[in-house]
This record gives C-alpha cells, structure tokens and sequence, in this order.
C-alpha cells in the first residue's frame, strides 16, 4: 500500500488542507468542538467523581470513629483478656500487615454512680465509659469552649463530658460548663469530679461521658466518709504548733482531745506546722471523715476563744490520706473496640471478630454494636461505584451519539466530495490512498478533538476543585483525578473510532467511476 512509504506525509498534508479550507472549515470545527465536548464531559466528570469519593473516604479515614468495631454486652464482663488475646491473634493471621490500629477494652461506669443536677435538689444516671491512654476515640470528638484537646485520658483525674449529659444534669447548654460535677455513690456524701471538657457532639455508644480507667477505678473505691485511724490537719499557726509541743494546750482543747480518744503531735513539713491526731482504740470506732471535720472545727473554736491566733486552713485534709491508692482498673472488661487501619478492612474484621466470638459465646452476643458505622462505609463505596458506572455509560452514550453525529456530517460532506475524489482518481490516485486519506481525516479530528477536550476537562476540573476546597488545601489537592494512562487509552480509542467513522463515510464516494464523479461538477 504505497501510503505507508513516502506519500504518507503528503496524504497528511492534503487532509489537513482539505479539513480546513474555507468550505470546510465550519464542518471541521463543528466535529472537533463535538469530540471535544464528550472527552471534556467524559474526564471531568469521572475526574470529580472520583476526586469526590476520595475526599470523602479520606476523611472517613482520618476519624478513628469510621474505623472503629465494638463488641460486647453490658450485663457481663465477656471481654477477658484471654478472649481479646484471641481476637487479635485470629485478625493478624488473616488480614495483612499493619491493617489492625489496635484493640482496646472498655467498660460503662457501675450503675450506682449518681450525678448532683445543677440545682442540688435531684439526680440523674448519665452512662459513663471508660477508656485506655492509648485509645484514640477522643480524636474524633473536638471540644468546646476552646479548650485544649484532650486525646487521651490516663493520670488526668476527670471526666470528658458530652452536651447530653449537662443538659441531663440541668446545665445551661449556652453558659460556660461548670469545674466540676458531684458524683455520688450509694447515697453518701459527694465526691467532687473535676470536669476537662466538654465534646461538641454526642459520643457514641450511648455514653453520656467518658472516664479515664484509672480515675474510674479511684472514684469506684473513693469512700465519701471513710474511717480513719490517724489524721493530719492543714497548717496551723506557730502559736498553735508551741503549744502542742509543750503541752500547754488550752484545758477545753485537752478535754476534747481526751474525750475523743486522740493523741496530739506536731510534724512540720514544707508547707508548715501540722497537727497529727491518732485514734487511741480500735481503729474500727474511730471517727470518720465528716466526724474529722467536725472535730477540727470544734478545736479551732475553743483554740480561738482560748486567745490563740485563727487557722484558716486546719480542715484542709489532703486527699491522699483518705482516698486510696490501691486503685486498679478492671481485668476483664464488657467490651472491645477493634480499630481498623483501613475501612476497607472492616466487612473482613466483623467476619473474622464475629467467628471468633461465635466459638466462645452465644452467636447473638457477637453483633457489632456499632453495624450502621460499618454499613454506612460500605453504602457510600457502593453509591460512589454505581455512580461510576453511571457516569462511564452515559459517557458512552453520548460518545456514540457524537460517533453517529460526526458520520452523518461525514456522509453529507462525502456527497459533496464526490467530484473531488473522480478528479483524484483521474490524476492517479488510487483507492487505497483515498481511503487512508479518509482515515487520516478522521485521525486529525479525533486528535484535536482529543486534546482540546482533555485540557478543557483537565482545567475545568482543577479550577472546580480548587474553588469547592479552598478552604482545606489538601482536599483541593485530591478533589480532581485524572489517570494519564486512561486519558491515554481513551484518546487512543477516540482518535480509531473517528477514522474508522470517516473511512466508512467516504467508502461509497471512494468507489464511484471517476467519469461518474466527474459529470457531478
């Protein structure tokens, strides 16, 4: 076929001149803005697509929440740690490298924890939960008031708490939240529990609050009014400290003391004198801490009207001597939270999870507790797929209704190249020329189709993207995809349809007599 050899450049130079002579000039630009319209549909609008799927499964993926599977129920501690050992055996020998974060126990705060209302005069349940150091639910749960974050809990003695509970408890939801909240346990008096913050939204599980493991084990063995055998006061004046030492107490302060079965002695310490008061007898009867209080503010009285100088900070007992150190968190725990690296890895975690409890508990008790999470990522990948679809086939629709276009206009301009083609034929151009002129035709349209239709979609993209997430910088950066290599693969596809199209057009023009193409003129 002599157009491969050196006539091929010349065959491309007449298509050229041929597409873009003044008679042809509007039928060309009319193909290529054609072909160009579809690509840029085509590349933008898979580009968003796409661009919009990934920014939203990128913040899915940035909030531990999303990647998070929780198991267990709240009538029984089923999460021991031997069965959480195997759960996580059984999820690294089944899934790749680095796909699980962590697993991490939990547990809702005793039933018998009761919360002061705002007004001192009822109370109320909240549920609490507790959580580990190196748990990240936090993370995704910012608070309010502009305080710093608290992403972990672990020496902070306090509670995070959620809108819900201080609108339970009686709180102003407008007001700045309170320091601190009173907890009450078994109808005793109050413990004071410092309040770190407060979450924007609700947490999940049902919770009302959360608690650090171990301040939840300290507030569970904290004893309002515990028995005490020995006690060491707040500071005391000089006056008061000599007196002690040399036993020249006033005679109503050394009959208090004798009545009450107590041995007085000074023990000075950095931040002062101090009296420290031991129970004489079983330490069963001695008194307890509001009996303590009490007995302080009867000897400061009498110390008072005996002469000596106030002590404003006698009854200021520090917490350690009251409040025990023995705390431990519990062992085994009513639930786990197994946390995801990747959401894709969710559906094979709740199945790998869901086997491995069916072996040691009652099927039903291994439902993850947190299924709509899960489901919902799966929902939204399988929108974001059929969405493609749609897209890619109606992408291809209108691509054949523009490969139809771009015949008919072809077959119009073929009858009116008949002429040409007899006179070509007359100065010796054969067939097979003609039709790899035809063919280069259609090549030259589908290129520059092509490439005005990429840049316009590719730009268009960017510029939409860039102009949605200008307020989050990496999100425009993600917002728009494109593949060089399908853009490629396209092209490629584009530029054969349209001359196999102009080919086929000009096939019957190409087979008339030349004596036949020239009477037409």
């Amino acid at each position: 076929m002599r157009p491969s050899g050196p006539r091929l450049p010349y065959l491309a130079r007449f298509a050229a001149c041929d597409l873009f002579e003044r008679t042809s000039l509007r039928i060309t630009v009319a193909v290529i803005t054609t072909i160009a319209a579809v690509v840029a549909f085509s590349v933008l609008a898979r580009g968003l697509a796409l661009g919009a799927h990934r920014v939203n499964v990128q913040r899915l993926q940035d909030d531990p929440l999303n990647r998070s599977l929780w198991y267990g129920v709240r009538s029984s501690r089923l999460m021991t740690g031997g069965r959480i050992a195997e759960i996580d055996e059984a999820l690294r020998a089944a899934l790749p490298a680095g796909a699980i974060e962590g697993l991490y126990p939990y547990s809702k705060t005793p039933d018998d924890w009761e919360w002061l209302t705002a007004d001192g005069t009822s109370i109320e349940r909240p549920v609490g939960r507790t959580i580990r150091p190196e748990d990240r639910l936090l993370e995704s749960f910012p608070l309010r008031e502009g305080r710093p974050p608290i992403l972990r809990l672990d020496d902070d003695e306090g509670i995070v708490a959620s809108p819900k509970m201080l609108e339970l408890l009686g709180y102003d939801p407008e007001s700045p939240p309170p320091e601190s909240l009173s907890l009450r346990r078994g109808r005793r008096d109050t413990v004071p529990v410092p309040l770190l913050g407060v979450t924007e939204k609700p947490l999940p599980d049902y919770a009302d609050f959360v608690v650090g493991e171990r301040y939840e084990a300290k507030l569970r063995q904290i004893d309002p009014d515990p028995v005490l055998g020995q006690l060491r006061s707040g500071p005391v004046p000089p006056d008061w400290a000599a007196a002690a030492r040399e036993g020249s107490l006033p005679p109503n302060v050394s009959e208090t003391l004798d009545k009450a079965r107590l041995f007085l002695e000074v023990e000075d310490l950095s931040s002062g004198s101090h009296w420290n008061l031991t129970f004489i007898g079983d330490v069963s009867e001695a008194p307890g801490l509001r009996a303590w209080r009490d007995l302080l503010v009867a000897l400061a009285g009498e110390m008072l009207r005996a002469g000596m100088p106030p002590a404003p900070r006698l009854t200021e007992i520090p917490e350690g001597q009251y409040a025990s150190e023995e705390a431990v968190p519990w062992e085994d725990h009513q639930f786990v939270a197994v946390v995801a690296a990747d959401i894709e890895y969710l559906p094979e975690i709740e199945r790998i999870v869901n086997e491995t409890l069916a072996r040691s508990i009652r099927p039903e008790l291994a439902v993850p507790l947190n299924q709509g999470v899960s489901d919902e990522v799966i929902k939204f990948s399988r929108q974001t797929r059929e969405a493609l679809n749609i897209l890619t086939y109606l992408s291809l629709g209108i691509a054949l209704v523009a490969m139809l276009n771009l015949m008919v206009v072809e077959w119009l301009r073929a009858e009116r190249k008949i002429p040409e083609w007899g006179l070509l034929k007359a100065v010796g151009m054969t067939e097979a020329e003609l039709a790899a002129l035809s063919v280069l035709e259609g090549v030259v349209l589908g290129t520059l189709g092509v490439a005005a239709g990429a840049a316009f979609g590719i730009g268009v993209g960017r510029w939409a993207s860039a102009s949605y997430y200008r307020d989050r910088p990496l999100d425009s950066e993600m917002g728009f995809i494109w593949s060089p290599l399908l853009l490629l693969a396209m092209s490629g596809l584009v530029v054969c349809l349209c001359g196999f199209g102009t080919w086929l057009a000009n096939r019957t023009s190409r087979r008339s007599p030349p004596c036949e193409s020239l009477k037409m003129r």
